[in-house]
């Protein structure tokens, strides 16, 4: 199994977490079997996000860990079966250690509309990926 977290470049910012997939050039992809990880460009996974979770299936990668999640993403990714969970802060190793705790939060429906005041329009999100 496979976690996978945008982060804010490869280089200085590979250990900080990126506020989100739309805006992130960049992901680690945590090997939980190996207890490694692996910085990537994100389009090498899919430039299309309509195939986007299927990519990540078929890489073995099951849990996807975020600071925020556009309601849009967030379904792209739950149609799938992956699960979303919301990051505590941008320490990227110390959100590893949470999540092998199995403490991280759920990201769902519920609390993407609560955080982002989204009206279930496109044209009304505040994020920087429309």
């Amino acid at each position: 199994m496979k976690v996978i977290i945008p982060v804010i470049d490869n280089q200085s910012g590979r250990n900080n977490i990126a506020s989100g997939f739309h805006n992130a050039e960049y992901v680690c992809i945590y090997d939980c079997a190996n207890t490694t990880c692996e910085w990537i460009r994100t389009k090498d996974i899919s430039n299309n996000s309509g195939i986007f979770g299927h990519e990540l299936l078929s890489q073995n990668i099951t849990t996807v860990i975020s600071h925020s999640m556009p309601l849009m993403a967030l379904g792209v990714f739950t149609d799938y079966g992956l699960k979303v969970l919301k990051s505590s802060g941008t320490n990227l190793q110390y959100n590893i250690e949470l999540f092998q705790k199995n403490q991280l939060e759920a990201i769902t429906a519920q609390t993407t509309l609560a955080m982002s005041a989204c009206s279930g329009s496109c044209k009304s999100c505040k994020t920087t990926c429309n």
